[in-house]
């Protein structure tokens, strides 16, 4: 393709006053989008005739149209853009340029995926769950599935599994002893379907991983058991081992259970121990001078767990036999199991000054959830999962009735034994 290039633009500083370029000219170039390996994705490349950021839009009759942009300024971009259905023409447009591109077949295990949603999803485009058919999958608000990968190393009701926003990949962590194998192992897989990490059994510290893992920034933390059953944490940056921290350094607690792990914004671990009802922080930054050392404990229930609480409820009981603790800002959310007559996820304040638990909203699932479950934040109000059922629940804040509400499941098996749906976002 022959290019005029008017002759100003070949004469540096010969421009007159008032005929600059203009700088907010849409780039140009050469673009082209291609299904990708993975049936719910599809990649394109974008060659721009000058540096600068590249944008590609994705649009289907009835589908939501996607926006994906590399910010990087260069000649040369490549973009995956997911969070499509499979089976469907798009239309993409960049650069200039427009074609139609049709995704992949649907994975033969999930054409006779179970799916039933109803209601507004709102403030998300989807939630992460697991099928029992062999599938992480992530399903829109229609109930249609717009993203899904092999469920590697998760195939157990103790086993890690995880949403990585940040890095648009799906974590997994499995004790395989549980499946009568001596190994565990941890793997990540990008939405594309690539694999990003591995770690076996000869390289991790802990003997067997379980329940739960989580990502901040460059760091993969994994919840497990030593060989003496003693339960705690290893931190890794890569395939590089930063650190390992043991409950025992600091309880003596003869019979433990730590269900829950995940980390704040800040690089707090927070843990969850079921038997004694409390919430502990663990320093999980490996920059920080306190790094595996305790920040502070909390009892949900008032006169029970670890000695000494640095917070306690003001008021009734606040969680019992809790699952998936996590801290956003000041904000302690938590998967309250037990300690009304129906399981549900509440949001408490901490004070840091009186040590002052104290609740500020609440959404009960209606049932009573004995394993699991999972308490998150959304826009607007929260995200909540039953594990037993497989049911989740999206709420506005202050309403007791799911705006929007999901059942998965496939394999034969009538619940997905997802731990918990993890929002998501697609960007």
């Amino acid at each position: 393709m022959t290019r005029v290039v008017p002759i100003l633009a070949l004469l540096g500083g010969c421009q007159e006053p008032g005929n600059k370029p203009d700088q907010n000219q849409d780039p140009t170039g050469i673009a082209e989008c291609a299904p990708g390996t993975n049936p719910y994705v599809v990649e394109c490349t974008i060659t721009l005739d000058s540096p600068g950021s590249a944008e590609v839009v994705l649009a289907s009759e009835g589908s939501p149209s996607r926006t994906f942009r590399s910010e990087d300024s260069a000649i040369e971009h490549a973009l995956v853009a997911w969070g499509l259905r499979a089976k469907t023409t798009y239309t993409w447009s960049a650069v200039g340029d427009s074609a139609e591109v049709t995704t992949g077949d649907t994975p033969f295990a999930l054409q006779n995926a179970d799916i039933s949603a109803s209601g507004e999803l709102s403030g998300i485009d989807g939630v992460m769950v697991y099928l029992s058919c062999g599938f992480f999958a992530i399903i829109d608000g229609e109930g249609e599935i717009i993203g899904a990968v092999p469920s590697v190393a998760y195939d157990a009701f103790m086993d890690g599994m995880r949403w990585s926003q940040a890095d648009h990949s799906f974590l997994a962590a499995s004790d395989a002893r549980m499946m009568g194998f001596d190994d565990s192992r941890m793997v990540e897989l990008h939405i594309s379907g690539k694999e990003l990490m591995r770690l076996d059994s000869d390289d991790l510290k802990l003997s067997a991983l379980t329940h739960d893992l989580d990502r901040w920034g460059p760091y993969t933390y994994l919840l497990g058991l030593d060989d003496n059953d003693a339960e705690g944490f290893e931190v890794w940056q890569g395939d590089v081992h930063r650190g390992t921290y043991l409950l025992k350094a600091d309880f003596a607690l003869e019979d433990s259970w730590v269900n829950g792990l995940s980390v704040a914004d800040d690089g707090q671990v927070i843990l969850s121990e079921r038997n004694s009802n409390t919430i502990i922080s663990v320093d999980g930054d490996p920059d920080s001078a306190g790094f595996l050392t305790v920040n502070w404990h909390a009892a949900g229930v008032t006169g029970t767990g670890l000695f000494n609480p640095d917070f306690s409820p003001v008021g009734p009981d606040l969680y019992e036999s809790q699952h998936h603790a996590s801290l956003y800002g000041d904000d302690l959310w938590v998967f309250d199991n037990d300690s009304r007559a129906s399981s549900r996820a509440v949001r408490i304040s901490m004070d840091a000054q009186s040590g002052a638990l104290t609740e500020t909203g609440s959404w009960s699932v209606g049932q009573v959830c004995e394993n699991q479950g999972g308490a998150f934040p959304v826009p607007g109000g929260a995200l909540v999962t039953c594990a037993n059922s497989g049911d989740v629940f999206l709420f506005s804040e202050g309403d007791s009735t799911p705006l929007w509400q999901l059942n998965a499941s496939c394999g034969g098996l009538s619940y997905s034994r997802s731990t918990r749906a993890y929002p998501v976002v697609v960007e």
